[in-house]
């Protein structure tokens, strides 16, 4: 009969305390946190050239799963447009075969949620060793 009556007297002190505790603040915590950030939908993004002078303004489709980023640019030329990359914290980073036989590679920064701003480099043995600033938005 005394280890019931203990058993119930440690679930009255300690346990039943715990759980109404982690109840009402997990509950308060869950409706206080804010929206995950998702970069899914259509941008608006314009690129300049360090190297030509040239600039264009373009879309990019882009779709996010977790911190996985894809999708479809329209490029400034007839290269290829299929991104990917990440999203980590505030930094975006992209890359893409061009098919012209260089990597172009995009790092931005969130200004915003509306608000991408960065830069753009190729890498490979293509002739177009083109870089830039780049800037994104919706």
């Amino acid at each position: 009969m005394e280890s019931k009556t203990i058993a119930a007297t440690i679930l009255t002190l300690v346990i039943a305390p715990i759980a109404v505790y982690w109840l009402t603040t997990g509950i308060r915590e869950d409706h206080q946190r804010p929206p995950q950030f998702n970069l899914t939908g259509a941008w608006s993004y314009t690129g300049h050239s360090t190297v030509s002078g040239a600039g264009c303004t373009r879309n990019i489709q882009l779709t996010m799963e977790g911190t996985s980023v894809s999708g479809v640019m329209s490029p400034c030329d007839d290269s290829k447009g299929f991104v990917e990359g990440s999203f980590n914290a505030s930094t975006l980073s992209l890359s893409r075969d061009t098919g012209l036989n260089a990597i172009q590679k995009m790092v931005l920064t969130k200004q915003s949620d509306n608000r991408f701003v960065g830069r753009y480099w190729n890498e490979g043995t293509s002739t177009s060793k083109d870089e830039g600033t780049m800037e994104m938005w919706r």
